[in-house]
């Protein structure tokens, strides 16, 4: 270590610019088609914002209406609780339930500070205030706290009590003090932060031997850097390292790091005679191992070019991060100095482009019934969560499953901040327009079948014998059907009673006219299954399946059939294919009316309703009679007078617009030439 920090401190008298030699660390990358291709690599199961609350599998946050923009969390497993630094606000949250009881600090920046960044030409609404950036543990009883103070960064402590119990939930107001070089001032710039000692330093603390005071703190970010072949300025994702106890120099390097290395992160793919590069770094992930030391780190990171436009994940090996910082460096000794040609291992699979881009990651390591892996929380720009599982091949390939996308918001926003919690198995995840509360499984909406559950291929979900449920690993031996390598139901549901498509398929009926237009739906739940059509025709046994023609248009949500002929009565099969397995979706059975079978039964109810009218009217005139006979003080003048003003609403009902005018012109017509005469009617002698 001593060494390494004599190297650095000449390397920085002599003003170079010193770089570990550039390599290709060890990766998997995420492979993320467009829109049309392989249905292998689009999520099998796409589930809306209504979907996701329709299930109780998502939560959000409803008790702010003023303080949004939630950039900033910090879990607390032990104390289960969650808290949130938003706009002019810090909330504290439970994690089992974020809307129950929930408790809020209102801290704005100053008058002075909004009316002094609104001068400098600020956005009253998106910089002109206090956005919190910063919340680390400081100890047992208080949480260190920053806000960007409307472009005047400031920092103090918040006081939680030293019990669960305790309600304390109150900011140190008179211990306020400066964030310059602790927080950012513009609260849209990426920023990551860790305490150690009670002394702010920068992010992710790992240990390098089993000595502390050889702990590093490792950094990861994005810089713009000047390649010496062109003019022009790059993005470049970094790793940077600097000793825990690193206290700077003396002199000149007073308030600067004396330990600080850097290392390019490599993401990318080969292609022909150029390197595809994902230069963004996006977000990272420390996945734990059981050595310490060396977690598994996964990186989100986007590309740069307006040509090619996508998203990758590469995971890395600390183990390689450190060997390349421990091995030889490399640096401009002029500006004529290009980089040696990176001769490393190629990505497997080849990534593509995507509609979104990828924002930030969580990884879980789950132990399944089959074996142990890695799944991806992927949150992107718009709002969606991808949940992807890892799982090894053969040959050490690598095989990316997205199971679900998952939109978690009402409305499209970037997702800034994911956090995990291992004990109540849920996702907090912030945006700049809400919170919500995720569960990592939703067993239930794969299906109803042991083949549902085991074509889904998550780890978190198995075969009970009555449903899909949860998989727990336990000592007791139990039945659980799973199959997350192959997605395979015949070898784990062949012993169950009957076939699938007895058990889960829907029948339906529907009617058609001749001539006319006719869908038969028919939505499968995994987008990562074909679809077949299969036709069983009225007094055939035989099935067949049924070609698009031009008549006959498959389309996304089911069959379109125009111009229905009578031949195209009978029973209509649609079928799931899965890998290997097929499964009935829905049985339809479609009758086709004649169109003068139908015109008949128009013809028929129009004569039918002037039938029913009729008789309704000398229901209600034998009423009337009953009411005469029944009421002696009703009079027959009375009666007849209601019969004629019934009678002229009625004709006055049936009258259109086109008689409108003609009937005017007769009501002028009378009241010129003709007296006004009494047209009640007359009394009726019996």
């Amino acid at each position: 270590m001593n060494a390494m920090k004599e190297k650095v401190l000449k390397s920085s008298s002599q003003d170079f610019h010193l770089f570990p030699a550039l390599m290709m660390l060890s990766m998997v990358m995420l492979f993320l088609p467009v829109t049309g291709t392989s249905k292998q690599n689009i999520p099998r199961l796409k589930l809306t914002y209504k979907d996701l609350l329709l299930s109780n599998s998502c939560i959000p946050f409803l008790g702010s209406t003023e303080g949004l923009d939630f950039q900033t969390l910090l879990l607390d497993e032990e104390r289960g609780r969650l808290l949130l630094g938003a706009k002019d606000h810090i909330f504290l949250l439970s994690l089992i339930d974020l809307n129950k009881n929930f408790k809020k600090i209102y801290w704005p920046a100053a008058k002075e500070r909004v009316e002094l960044c609104k001068l400098a030409g600020k956005d009253t609404n998106t910089e002109c205030a206090n956005f919190i950036r910063v919340l680390q543990p400081y100890n047992k009883t208080h949480i260190y706290v920053c806000g960007t103070g409307a472009f005047h960064p400031i920092c103090g402590y918040i006081d939680l009590g030293l019990y669960k119990e305790e309600v304390i939930f109150k900011l140190d107001t008179h211990n306020l003090e400066s964030g310059r070089l602790k927080c950012p001032f513009d609260p849209q710039q990426p920023f990551a932060s860790v305490m150690t000692g009670a002394k702010f330093i920068g992010t992710f603390p790992i240990p390098d031997t089993y000595n502390p005071d050889d702990d590093k703190i490792y950094f990861f970010f994005r810089e713009s850097s000047q390649d010496s072949s062109t003019s022009d300025k790059t993005i470049l994702s970094r790793v940077g390292r600097v000793c825990k106890n690193d206290v700077g120099g003396q002199r000149s390097l007073i308030n600067k790091w004396t330990t600080f290395l850097k290392a390019r992160l490599i993401c990318s793919i080969p292609g022909s005679g150029a390197d595809t590069h994902f230069d963004e770094l996006q977000d990272i992930y420390l996945l734990p191992t059981r050595d310490e030391r060396n977690p598994v780190v996964y990186g989100v990171f986007t590309t740069t070019s307006s040509i090619f436009k996508g998203s990758a994940v590469c995971v890395y090996s600390m183990a390689d991060i450190r060997a390349v910082f421990n091995g030889p460096y490399a640096h401009k000794e002029s500006a004529d100095h290009r980089w040696v040609q990176y001769d490393g291992r190629i990505p497997y699979p080849r990534p593509g482009t995507i509609k979104y881009r990828l924002s930030s990651i969580i990884v879980d390591h789950v132990i399944a019934e089959d074996g142990q892996y890695d799944v991806m929380f992927l949150g992107t720009d718009i709002g969606t969560v991808l949940k992807v599982v890892s799982i090894s091949k053969e040959k050490w390939n690598m095989e990316e499953v997205v199971l679900e996308e998952l939109q978690i918001f009402k409305h499209s926003s970037v997702i800034l901040n994911m956090e995990l919690s291992l004990k109540q198995q849920q996702l907090y995840i912030g945006s700049r327009d809400g919170l919500v509360q995720l569960s990592l499984h939703r067993c239930d909406t794969y299906g109803k079948a042991c083949a549902d559950c085991c074509l889904a291929r998550d780890p978190y979900c198995a075969w009970d014998g009555n449903a899909c449920s949860r998989y727990a690993p336990t000592s007791k031996r139990r039945a659980r059907r799973q199959d997350v390598k192959y997605g395979d139901p015949i070898t784990q549901c062949w012993d169950i009673e009957d076939s699938i498509s007895h058990e889960t398929a829907d029948e339906k009926v529907i009617f058609g006219i001749e001539f006319n237009s006719t869908f038969l739906e028919c939505i499968p739940k995994s987008q990562q299954a074909s679809i077949k059509w299969y036709v069983q025709r009225s007094g055939d046994e035989h099935r067949e399946e049924l070609k698009p023609d031009e008549r006959i248009i498959k389309t996304e949500y089911g069959l379109l059939i125009r111009s229905l002929q009578k031949k195209d009565s009978g029973m209509y099969y649609c079928k799931a294919q899965e890998h290997t397995f097929i499964h009935t979706i829905v049985k339809l059975t479609l009758n086709v009316i004649e169109n003068e079978q139908m015109e008949n039964t128009q013809r028929a109810e129009n004569e039918e309703g002037q039938v029913k009218d009729l008789l309704a009217e000398s229901r209600l005139r034998y009423k009337d009679y009953i009411q005469i006979l029944s009421s002696p003080n009703f009079s027959l003048d009375q009666y007849c007078e209601q019969m004629w003003h019934r009678e002229k609403r009625r004709q006055r009902n049936k009258g259109g617009p086109k008689w409108k005018h003609m009937q005017e012109m007769k009501k002028k017509r009378n009241r010129r030439h003709h007296r006004d005469l009494d047209e009640r009617p007359r009394a009726v002698a019996m």
